[in-house]
Parts: C-alpha cells; structure tokens; sequence
C-alpha cells in the first residue's frame, strides 16, 4: 500500500473533502498537494494561518503546548480537514503533525475566504465543517470525561472504528497508526497505564492485540457497554 497507510487510499481527483469546496479544483483553492514523513510537522502552533490542510492519506495527530509540554489534543484520518480553528485569528492554534507517512492538500485560506464571501456553495460548505469542527470537544468530553483508564481506552477503540466507518473502511481488525505515547496523552493517562487498560480489554475477550500496533475488536457493543 502507498506510503506505509495501513489502508489504501481513497482515490479521487483531488481530497475526499477538497472536492466537496472546490471540485476539479475549479476556483483554484487547491494550492498544492505534498508528500510528508512520518514525523514531519505540517503547520506550527502561533504560526500565521496561510493554508488550511485536507488528508489525502494517512494519519495525523494535532498538538497542543500547555505549560512546556505537547499535548495530544485530536488524531486525524484521511479525509479530515486540519486548521478549521486557525480561521478565526488566522493563526495556528495547535501544532499538526504527520503520524504516518502522509499526502497532504493545502487550500488557501485567504482565497477560500474570498470565495466564500461572494459563492454560497463554498460558504455553506465552511459553515458545514466549521460547525462539525466546534463539535468536537463536547463530544470528546461527553466520550471520556470522568471515566475509568479502561473504559477511556474502550472508548478510544470505539471513537477510532467510528471514524473508519465514517470513510467506509468498517474492519475490525485496525492498525494503529498513533504511539501509545500519543494515545496516553490524548486520554490523559500514563502509557503504562495505556498498556495495562489494552490488556485488560483483552482478557475480558472485547480484543485482540497483535504485533505492530494492531488490535482486533471482537465485541463493538462490548466495548460500548464500558462507556
């Protein structure tokens, strides 16, 4: 599969989302597609705000600095559409990182603006992301405030297979493109608390762990029973 993607990618003329602003790239929002490695920081956080960014392939995770340390704040997949935040200020409010070797669209953000101020289409379409977009936290909190490490990790299992659904990928067996760094850090846990919750899930017979990051889920409804 191409760049190391644990699942192929959807082909389309442009972005799965980009399309949906400017199919065929006809108002030329679409500045450039680029390649990044596993690691590579897409956007910087303060930065000023010149693209927005659309995941042709691959995973990314958003990072947030608190008090001298990175926090995972989100994990992306293909398909999402990254620095919908930086819209109001026209900075970077997280640090967007490549989690796995990635294709990447930007779209010009001052021109989607522009656009959007005299094209009802393109407008509809920011409002529909944006609004999905401010969605997220409250669902994040609903997810995994004041939940046991088991049932956060139950719940990340749950959010993860939720999202491949989403892009028509509904396996169950799912490789994991984040570190159990990035996981621990997203739910506010140690990683060897991560560790010991996914083996937990395991003997309760909810999953399967395997070499490389993969996990098997066995019971969606199980899972979901622990939330």
């Amino acid at each position: 599969m191409p760049l190391g993607n644990p699942f192929p990618p959807r082909h389309c003329s442009l972005c799965p989302k980009g399309t949906a602003i400017d199919r065929n790239n006809e108002r030329g929002l679409i500045d450039k597609r680029r390649r990044f490695a596993p690691g590579d920081i897409i956007a910087s956080q303060g930065k000023p705000a010149a693209s927005l960014f659309v995941i042709h392939e691959g995973y990314c995770t958003a990072q947030v600095e608190m008090n001298n340390k990175a926090v995972v704040s989100r994990f992306f997949l293909p398909g999402d559409i990254m620095a919908l935040d930086a819209i109001n200020d026209g900075r970077y409010l997280s640090t967007l990182k490549a989690a796995t070797a990635a294709e990447i669209c930007h779209i010009n953000l001052s021109r989607l603006l522009e656009t959007a101020a005299n094209d009802p289409t393109v407008a509809a379409s920011v409002i529909k992301f944006l609004s999905h977009d401010s969605g997220f936290m409250v669902e994040k909190l609903q997810r995994y405030a004041n939940k046991h490490a088991d049932a956060k990790l139950a719940a990340f299992l749950v959010e993860f297979y939720e999202m491949h659904l989403r892009i028509g990928r509904p396996e169950t067996t799912l490789r994991l493109p984040y570190s159990r760094e990035d996981i621990a850090s997203y739910l506010e846990l140690k990683i060897e608390t991560v560790s010991r919750s996914l083996k937990a899930l395991e003997h309760l017979g909810l999953i399967s762990l395997h070499r490389v990051r993969t996990v098997t889920l066995h019971s969606y409804l199980g899972l979901k029973s622990l939330l």
